[in-house]
């Protein structure tokens, strides 16, 4: 009989966030032609210091379901607009993730994975259903042994598995794709289009899709990221701290 594995083991914490995502997302409704927003299942938004304060209630009447925002960058830069966003998103209802901007060439991958979770604790933590991204946009050469080692620290202190963000165009030609491993993390892919993206090898469906830098939303000052989630809100707490769904 094959023994369970452990419940800190990466390879459990694996097992569990697959199983969890286990109804997972199908394809992207057509799209329609920017600025306007897909017909996609879930809407939502990311942001960082370059938005300044953010009108969470109003996000939320506009419609947005999610809201994803910059917790920090590298080991040192701690975004001082995160801890007001990860507030208010809660209150607000709107599904929150974090996200940290990897600076690969910099620093090694266990230490800015323990820098990114200081940033969250100190903001108040995480509460189910709470998602983590790391952001892959920067950094010379094969990055791949970075960025799996970066999720793995990450996944195995908060006990679920942190989302990819990234986009083709950086992910070729640094190696991030074609990784059974890598691809058992949620894909949010950056991909400025009106048609929905096509899943990068390995990956089995792209799970967020950020489909315009140039959005505009009620309570957010200036140009907006707009993302799709692939799915509904029930779903995309899967990704996150178990219990959210």
């Amino acid at each position: 009989m094959t023994e369970p594995l452990p419940r800190n083991t990466l390879g459990a914490v694996r097992e569990r966030g697959l199983a969890r995502r286990d109804t997972a997302p199908t394809s992207f409704s057509q799209a329609a032609p920017e600025p306007h927003t897909p017909s996609g299942p879930t809407p939502g938004i990311d942001v960082s210091n370059w938005q300044g304060i953010v009108d969470w209630a109003q996000v939320r009447a506009s419609g947005v379901r999610f809201g994803i925002c910059k917790s920090s960058e590298s080991t040192t830069f701690y975004d001082p607009y995160f801890a007001g966003n990860w507030t208010n998103m809660q209150a607000h209802d709107v599904a929150r993730g974090a996200y940290h901007f990897c600076q690969p060439d910099q620093n090694t991958p266990q230490a800015e994975a323990a820098f990114f979770l200081s940033c969250v604790n100190r903001a108040g933590g995480l509460v189910a259903g709470d998602l983590l991204v790391g952001d892959f946009e920067a950094g010379s050469g094969n990055l791949l042994s970075w960025a799996r080692t970066f999720l793995d620290v990450i996944a195995q202190t908060v006990g679920f598995l942190p989302v990819f963000y990234s986009g083709w165009w950086f992910m070729q030609p640094h190696g991030l794709y074609g990784d059974d491993q890598l691809a058992q993390h949620g894909l949010w892919l950056a991909e400025y289009d009106t048609t929905p993206p096509t899943e990068p090898p390995n990956w089995p469906v792209v799970a967020f899709w950020q489909f315009t830098c140039t959005g505009t939303v009620p309570g957010v000052a200036g140009d907006t990221d707009m993302n799709l989630f692939n799915g509904s809100i029930e779903q995309l707490k899967r990704y996150g701290l178990p219990g959210g769904a």
